[in-house]
């Protein structure tokens, strides 16, 4: 569990992290501004950005919020990762000890030592290849203020326990296997669904199809997406639509956010023009 005073001071110990503004923005609330672009924030800025919910560019909800906090840390660790911190002992004991402020964590972890081993284990990491999902929820039908999990959320479930990534080919894989089973058992009674059923039925198919990784079409190696044949922006890991303007992924069926397209939004959105 984070606290958000001690990861700014992380932030600080790392010496800033580089978030992608896509939109300038001004939060009413603590009266912070944000220019568009690519922005190093210290750690009391970051902070700010990862928490505001009267900002102007978008609606401050808690879902949209925490797609950008994922978004945040990822950034937090590529910038440990891109100054080596994970192989220069001293600084990564600083890191370390302020990680124990922002952190809570088992007691055989709570201590600087233990977490300069853990972090020196993943100085090969490629921060590329970290993956961050939000739970799929739906409207609180009874109140629209709020949310619920969503049906979709047992997936997540059944594949944390089954220690497998987040990844919608695993994620499809298992739903194909569930609904072959559940075809295999039922075949005597699909003589006898209406018409309605088999709209029904017609639809998921067509949701599979444009949700299946292997039939979306290729992804960009720049920003990490895939373009379909109606022009869509499409995150490969979740199937997500991703709105174009300003990096959020939504899910296709709810429209509720899922997360953060980063490299989408580091490399296109935010990207640094070459000097002439």
């Amino acid at each position: 569990v984070a606290d958000f005073s001690g990861l700014s001071n992380m932030i600080d110990a790392v010496g800033g992290v580089s978030v992608c503004i896509p939109t300038a923005t001004r939060d009413a609330y603590t009266g912070v501004n944000f220019k568009q672009g690519m922005q190093h924030l210290n750690g009391r800025l970051a902070t700010q950005y990862a928490r505001m919910r009267h900002d102007t560019a978008s609606d401050g909800s808690d879902i949209m919020r925490t797609t950008r906090q994922q978004y945040l840390i990822k950034q937090l660790l590529h910038q440990a990762l891109s100054k080596n911190l994970f192989t220069q002992t001293s600084e990564l004991y600083q890191l370390a000890k302020a990680s124990l402020g922002a952190l809570n964590i088992s007691e055989g972890l709570a201590n600087p030592t233990t977490l300069v081993g853990l972090a020196l284990s993943m100085r090969k990491l490629d921060s590329s290849h970290i993956y961050a999902r939000t739970t799929p929820v739906i409207p609180d039908p009874y109140d629209p203020n709020r949310v619920v999990w969503s049906d979709e959320a047992n997936n997540i479930w059944d594949l944390m326990r089954e220690n497998k990534p987040l990844s919608l080919n695993h994620k499809t894989n298992g739903t194909n296997k569930k609904n072959a089973n559940n075809s295999s058992k039922n075949t005597n009674n699909q003589d006898n669904e209406d018409t309605d059923d088999d709209n029904n039925i017609n639809e998921n198919d067509k949701l599979n199809k444009t949700t299946d990784p292997k039939k979306m079409g290729r992804v960009d190696p720049k920003t990490g997406l895939i373009k379909n044949s109606q022009g869509q922006l499409i995150d490969p890991n979740t199937g997500g639509i991703v709105n174009p303007e300003n990096g959020t992924i939504h899910n296709p069926q709810t429209g509720q956010y899922v997360g953060f397209a980063d490299k989408y939004a580091n490399n296109v959105l935010c990207a640094v023009p070459r000097k002439k």
